[in-house]
């Protein structure tokens, strides 16, 4: 959160390309002098519609990483967390351990919960009804739990080992 109100920045990420592709105009000529000028053709995974110009693939990557940037606030939670519709005294109530855990983790909760559990791809990898989960038949890696009360949910990072 703190980097993305300085250096990772939207205007900050698009002066760097700018400064960048200024300091290297040289060396893009020169790249387009010897090599033969692929702009516009498909070469492997492009995108659609090609860029025919150097101009467009810099707005390409610049539109790209603003989506890329917004998908990342909207979806990686500051440590692991974000709160939708609980207040942060009810929040403090979902207690998960261990974490890290070799398969199964525990929820503490005084109150009837729905947990999900989802990859980083955002795919959902298995819904429980109990406070608890077993994840060792999946991969090592990292986890997003959405623990669910009601109409209110609270997502929280966990780590398999």
């Amino acid at each position: 959160e703190q980097f993305r109100g300085s250096f990772l920045h939207l205007d900050s990420i698009n002066n760097w390309i700018d400064d960048d592709t200024q300091l290297i105009a040289d060396a893009i000529n020169r790249n387009f002098t010897k090599w033969d000028d692929f702009l516009g053709e498909y070469i492997w995974y492009e995108p659609e519609p090609l860029p025919e110009t150097y101009e467009e693939e810099i707005s390409y990557l610049k539109n790209w990483i603003s989506n890329r940037v917004n998908w990342m606030d909207n979806n990686i939670y500051e440590c692991g967390s974000e709160v939708v519709g609980i207040t942060n005294l009810e929040m403090n109530n979902f207690k998960i351990y261990p974490n890290p855990s070799n398969g199964r983790f525990y929820v503490e909760s005084n109150e009837k919960i729905t947990i999900e559990v989802f990859d980083l791809f955002g795919q959902k990898i298995l819904q429980n009804e109990g406070k608890s989960v077993d994840l060792s038949t999946v991969k090592n890696g990292v986890y997003i739990f959405r623990i669910q009360k009601g109409n209110t949910s609270v997502n929280r990072t966990v780590i398999k080992n």
